[in-house]
């Protein structure tokens, strides 16, 4: 009779470590990921024309898009576009006057 107590109490824990390895497989799931946080990509340093101010930051598919303005003539109408993970610089877009 001792022998049944101990395994019957020995299943129910197998049971219950079962159910909770399943539930945090679907809360990871349905939460887009893992449930580690993203290590932030530090100090960056972005050189922009004299004058010229940040006027606006977007999010977008794992990038930082910033949009600078200022004073026209010192190319401070462009958009820098950072990867969120690592900081560096993909690309910028610098609006200029057309013919």
């Amino acid at each position: 009779m001792q022998a049944l107590k101990v395994l019957v109490i020995v299943m129910g824990v197998a049971i219950f470590a079962i159910l909770a390895a399943i539930v945090v497989t679907v809360v990871q799931r349905v939460g887009g990921g893992t449930a580690t946080t993203s290590k932030g990509f530090g100090d960056v340093r972005l050189t922009v024309p004299e004058g010229c101010t940040l006027a606006q930051v977007e999010v977008a598919e794992g990038r930082l898009v910033l949009r600078l303005d200022g004073p026209p003539g010192r190319d401070c109408q462009q958009a820098v576009v950072l990867d969120s993970e690592s900081g560096e610089v993909l690309g910028r877009i610098t609006a200029a006057p057309g013919p």
